[in-house]
């Protein structure tokens, strides 16, 4: 999968150093290349949330392996490959990524990762069960939100009036994000080290962002 994924995705971007499925062992050695996970607890904790006797993770987020920076923080996890969890890369190669998916070429409609009907179907909510929802953090707990081709779909208004802008994206445990707006031809991310359970951080950054193209995201992203 690694392989697949260097060769199909983050080389076709210029991303291969920047962004990868299981950690080198080159990149493992380097000093200062990789960032600790950490979580930033909450001021006010409610009841059922306590700090565990390492102070480190709320009870129940503890005794979830994939939702623990310390598990995370191994070095023979990080150069494992293990898909949807130990992806690590920058904000700047998480950005490229996404703009990589939506960017459209005007010849053939196609953007540099996807056809142009698979761009298409990324932006379709596909239809799942009524009431099954799975609340990953902060930014992910809506229960209508909406999903095509594994990823959230959200529903952008501009801020001057006009047509409603869609978007495509991801939100991670502990508040890093990344999206597309493919009519914009934009891609953005944060990508955070302190894990948060709201995902404040990441909110503000995108509300710069935002407030720079112009457009009003929905609930959830604010």
């Amino acid at each position: 999968m690694s392989e697949v994924v260097r060769s199909r995705v983050t080389s076709r971007l210029g991303l291969a150093d920047e962004m990868m499925l299981g950690v080198p062992e080159d990149v493992l050695a380097a000093e200062g290349r990789l960032a600790s996970l950490e979580v930033k607890m909450p001021k006010n904790m409610g009841a059922g949330q306590q700090a565990s006797p390492q102070g480190r993770v709320p009870q129940g987020v503890e005794g979830s392996a994939l939702l623990s920076p310390t598990v995370f923080n191994m070095r023979k996890v990080r150069a494992a490959c293990i898909p949807a969890a130990n992806m690590h890369c920058s904000g700047r190669a998480l950005a490229r990524f996404y703009a990589g998916l939506g960017r459209v070429s005007a010849s053939c409609g196609d953007s540099e990762l996807l056809g142009s009907a698979m761009l298409q179907d990324l932006q379709k909510p596909l239809q799942g069960k009524e009431g099954v929802h799975l609340q990953v953090s902060g930014m992910d707990s809506n229960p209508a939100a909406k999903y095509g081709l594994g990823m959230k779909v959200f529903e952008f208004s501009r801020v001057n009036g006009g047509k409603p802008l869609t978007g495509v994206g991801h939100a991670g445990v502990g508040g890093s994000i990344g999206l597309v707006i493919p009519e914009l031809g934009i891609g953005m991310a944060v990508t955070v080290n302190q894990l948060e359970m709201n995902g404040q951080a990441s909110k503000a950054v995108l509300a710069v962002i935002f407030e720079e193209l112009g457009v009003v995201p929905p609930f959830e992203l604010r």
